[in-house]
């Protein structure tokens, strides 16, 4: 069981986590209600393990957009994915977040054209994450 210094460090190692992938999902960092909630959860569900791949996208946080496309398509068992659902089902119940998942409706070429934009993109983000991914489990 940590001591009371290991879990305050601990608690603001998960903070930095949830502004992160706050401002990745977002663009915005989260409230100090959902950065609390965060912690608490993530403690709850996975522990503090260490896993590879998040603490290469914390050293690089550009490399997150592509992480997470080349993450998705290995499936959800990935630790940063877990964490990115984690993180995004917080945003989506709390209020103050709320609006950042909701759309405008819009005609049915633009959405086809957004969503042609969208595939294109996560294509591309998909296979430069797989080369990172591949990196991350290279090295050391």
């Amino acid at each position: 069981m940590p001591n009371r210094r290991e879990q305050a460090q601990g608690d603001q190692d998960l903070g930095d986590e949830c502004v992160l992938l706050c401002r990745y999902l977002i663009g915005a960092a989260p409230t100090r209600d959902i950065a609390d909630r965060y912690a608490q959860a993530h403690r709850r569900l996975q522990g503090l393990e260490p896993d590879a791949v998040t603490a290469f996208a914390f050293r690089r946080p550009r490399s997150l957009p592509y992480l997470d496309a080349a993450c998705a398509l290995r499936g959800t068992s990935d630790p940063l994915r877990k964490k990115l659902l984690l993180t995004t089902a917080l945003l989506e119940t709390s209020p103050q977040h709320a609006q950042a998942f909701t759309t405008e409706p819009m005609g049915r070429v633009r959405y086809l054209g957004a969503l042609c934009g969208l595939t294109l993109s996560a294509s591309i983000k998909a296979a430069i994450g797989l080369v990172l991914l591949e990196y991350v489990s290279v090295s050391p």
